[in-house]
């Protein structure tokens, strides 16, 4: 008999609850990993390393990133008035714990690959190649004929830029093929919905069509023409042609609801180019963003906001960054990007001083914006 207790208490004790997490490690495998993630998150404190002379600050900054937008393995840089290059890494690249995340380890950039294609069009607008209020169908050698039903609004390389053309239409397609790049001369495939309006509406088709723009103007595909004006392949950034590109950190997919390792993203890579295509590292970013700045082009660095709200996060957008204004008054520019199992942001202050974080979680409800505003008012309240 006491040998019968002894083994129900065993299996109270140590076999139903293996069995118990087995079961929801089965059925739920997101929830165990969201359960375990403040275990996971100390492991990860451990590993922050900074660069030396880097500001007490910026470890602090990698802390947040850990518990704020919940990615194991971060990066960041910062890069003072002075020219100063400073940065800090946390976590590994993969799940072995072998191998930890450097200054040179990749992540995908998500969307803050769109202000790169900005800066390439600011490029050839100095150069007087486009101009920023010229419509973009000749650009785009649209066909002049629209069909019978539907007469095209006019939008210019400024709406594309600044998000205020309104076209509908999406790239990430699973299992249809966006229409853009390969058929952007066909007018029958431009769709809008309330063209005119002052406000924005943030969309990855408008910056497929401004990569286009800069392809044809460059006489070649987009990734060829970029990386021609601002040698992308030299400054270590690449695009990715799949969800699992070699040498990227490994993604982290317990915040997302839909996309994991057996529901892969697997878009189409070449279509996403211009809008979240490339991956790279936040050093080798915030080296690009320096010398863009220094570059002066037009656009690239709003001074302020002008007709919308700029304490209202992703409002204000400029043509390459969107204006925020923290709580605390500080004004910035910024730019989020966003991919599967990966987010980051470039912050911007009024000094032209660069923060870059990049990290491998799709930050726990990453939509409202709550995590990000709480991160860049941390980010503040140190003196950025």
């Amino acid at each position: 008999m006491k040998r019968a207790r002894s083994l129900a208490g065993l299996f109270l004790i140590i076999i139903f609850p293996f069995l118990l997490v087995t079961h929801y490690w089965i059925t739920d495998r997101n929830a165990v990993l969201r359960a375990i993630y403040p275990l996971q998150a100390y492991v990860s404190e451990v590993t922050i390393d900074c660069s030396p002379g880097a500001p007490d600050w910026l470890g602090s900054i990698v802390e947040h990133g850990i518990w704020g937008l919940r990615s194991l393995s971060t990066q960041v840089v910062f890069i003072d008035i002075d020219g100063n290059v400073d940065n800090c890494e946390s976590g590994w690249e993969d799940g072995s714990l072998f191998k930890k995340v450097d200054k040179d380890s990749k992540f995908y950039y998500g969307s803050l690959t769109k202000p790169i294609t900005a800066a390439a069009l600011m490029i050839l607008n100095k150069e007087s190649k486009i101009s920023y209020d010229d419509n973009v169908y000749g650009y785009l050698n649209v066909e002049e004929k629209a069909s019978s039903d539907y007469k095209l609004p006019y939008i210019t390389v400024d709406d594309l830029m600044k998000h205020r053309s309104w076209i509908v239409g999406n790239i990430f397609n699973l299992n249809k093929a966006s229409w853009c790049p390969y058929a952007v001369v066909n007018p029958d495939n431009y769709r809008f919905n309330g063209h005119g309006s002052k406000d924005t509406k943030y969309s990855n088709l408008g910056y497929c069509l401004l990569g286009e723009v800069l392809a044809n103007q460059m006489s070649s595909d987009y990734r060829k023409s970029i990386d021609r004006i601002l040698n992308l392949e030299g400054r270590g950034i690449e695009f990715a042609n799949a969800w699992n590109h070699k040498g990227t950190v490994q993604a982290d997919f317990r915040y997302n609801d839909f996309y994991g390792n057996l529901n892969p993203p697997s878009f189409d890579y070449y279509a996403i180019s211009s809008s979240a295509g490339l991956v790279g590292s936040a050093y080798d970013y915030a080296l690009l963003v320096r010398d863009l700045l220094e570059m002066d082009l037009d656009g690239f660095f709003s001074e302020k906001a002008v007709e919308c709200d700029d304490s209202r996060l992703r409002s204000c957008y400029g043509r390459a960054f969107y204006v925020y204004r923290c709580i605390d008054g500080q004004v910035y520019n910024i730019k989020e990007g966003y991919m599967p199992g990966y987010s980051g942001v470039v912050v911007i202050n009024s000094r032209k001083e660069i923060f870059v974080w990049l990290g491998n979680s799709d930050t726990n409800n990453a939509a409202n914006g709550v995590a990000m505003e709480k991160f860049i008012a941390a980010l503040s309240g140190n003196g950025f």
